[in-house]
């Protein structure tokens, strides 16, 4: 009998040790994930029928740099301005802060450009930290992000007018980040989400299942754990539809998302929407999977942006 205990504990250890390192892991896969480069999210969107070939060419594009205070490292980005002879009535400059996903670069925010550049908008794109060509810095999934958008914003100001009228929009943990710097910043005047979780510790425990086949219990609250330690966040505090529901209801707010997306749920669009209250609109592209809307309903994603800019009068 001495031995079957020895051996239960033997297995029990192996277990524990087995759970800590498959959490540890999936602490890494957050906090330090493997970035893409530019060119590698440039040619993605062309192989989903983007042509982003202008940018650089025919289309200028302007870097710029900063040391970001809240995350302690250099972000990259760069400005786009508006077509030359673009002006509004009231004088006041259209700009559109874009925010990338998880990793992602700035180059997979360039899709949405000229359906702005259309209307008059200057654009301000930038890596996030641990991202593209910005300093490395553990990834929050939009906890420390959202603050580095207010220092973009900043920028923006500096750069078109601190009259400039300014939007924000986010594709996937971009989304998210965006959905949580609209409840810290009053000075932005519409956001717009795309494929954004609702809830950071829900998301992962669906890919937890349906990528890797593992229970949420108990890898979920000691990979959260990890990330704490590791420099990054719990995933418990990262609550987007909870912070929508701190936005103005004056804020008009676009929610978009993929009808096949199986990396962030579509049904975490409508917990967003129903957060938000007053002015918003919902939209649903069939058959688009995560962060592919744009790419297959081009012309219509065009033309539904636009028509949302127009009816709260911000063109």
């Amino acid at each position: 009998m001495e031995y079957v205990w020895i051996a239960l504990a033997v297995l029990a250890g192996l277990l524990v040790i087995a759970l800590l390192g498959i959490a540890w892991v999936l602490s890494g896969i957050v906090v330090h994930p493997k970035i893409n480069t530019r060119e590698a999210c440039v040619a993605y969107d062309r192989e989903h029928g983007v042509d982003l070939s202008p940018y650089g060419r025919e289309i200028k594009t302007e870097p710029f740099s900063f040391v970001s205070k809240e995350a302690g490292v250099e972000i990259k980005g760069m400005y786009i301005d508006r077509p030359e002879g673009t002006d509004f009535p009231d004088g006041r400059r259209r700009v559109i802060v874009l925010v990338h996903g998880y990793t992602s670069t700035l180059c997979g925010m360039l899709k949405y450009v000229e359906d702005y550049r259309r209307l008059g908008f200057d654009a301000v794109l930038y890596d996030h930290p641990n991202h593209g060509e910005s300093g490395k810095k553990p990834t929050t999934m939009g906890d420390r992000e959202k603050r580095v958008v207010c220092e973009v914003i900043d920028l923006a100001k500096a750069r078109y007018g601190e009259d400039a009228v300014i939007g924000t929009h986010g594709e996937s943990m971009g989304a998210a980040t965006v959905m949580l710097h609209a409840a810290i910043d009053d000075r932005i005047s519409f956001a717009v989400e795309d494929c954004g979780y609702s809830n950071l510790a829900d998301q992962l425990a669906f890919n937890m299942k349906h990528v890797y086949r593992l229970p949420r219990f108990p890898l979920l609250a000691m990979a959260s754990l990890f990330s704490k330690l590791r420099g990054g966040v719990l995933f418990s505090r990262v609550k987007p539809a909870e912070e929508v529901k701190k936005i103005p209801a004056s804020l008009p707010m676009l929610f978009v998302h993929g009808t096949a997306d199986d990396f962030v749920p579509s049904a975490m669009v409508f917990e967003n929407f129903e957060a938000k209250k007053g002015e918003k609109e919902l939209l649903c592209y069939p058959g688009a999977g995560h962060a592919l809307s744009k790419n297959l309903h081009q012309k219509a994603y065009g033309e539904n942006l636009e028509k949302f800019l127009r009816k709260y009068g911000i063109v």
